[in-house]
């Protein structure tokens, strides 16, 4: 939704924030977030909250300029965890093709035993078996 639409997907967000909008004439909710509310809003949840949006000032390797972007936590945890996901898929397919396990067997194994086992297959720990 947000890739497709992204003031929809804000617009959303800040309805899940906001609970109420009181005018300050009249001391009555508004039945809406008006337009000029928005950005105050923005300002605000930014005051409050200062590492909800993390900024990297970075070097461009090539030619030294300065810059600033954004840090998205939620797409770098997304692409981690796939990275991850497709990593123990390789290395269930590694081990089933050598010792014939099932994927359940493997997974069975924990983490340290599993990274031992494709070490030996490697060659990583040959060294200490003769």
């Amino acid at each position: 939704m947000a890739a497709d639409a992204p003031d929809a997907a804000a617009d959303f967000v800040l309805r899940r924030c906001v609970q109420e909008i009181v005018d300050e004439r009249t001391g009555a909710p508004l039945p809406d977030i008006p337009a000029w509310a928005a950005p105050a809003l923005a300002g605000k949840m930014a005051e409050l909250d200062p590492q909800a949006e993390i900024l990297l000032d970075l070097v461009c390797p090539a030619c030294s300029e300065t810059f600033r972007t954004p840090f998205d936590i939620a797409d770098y945890f997304h692409r981690e965890l796939c990275g991850r996901e497709r990593d123990l898929y390789c290395d269930i397919h590694h081990l089933a093709s050598r010792y014939h396990w099932s994927e359940n067997e493997i997974l069975r194994l924990s983490r340290r035993k599993r990274m031992l086992y494709l070490d030996l297959l490697s060659g990583a720990g040959q060294e200490g078996i003769q």
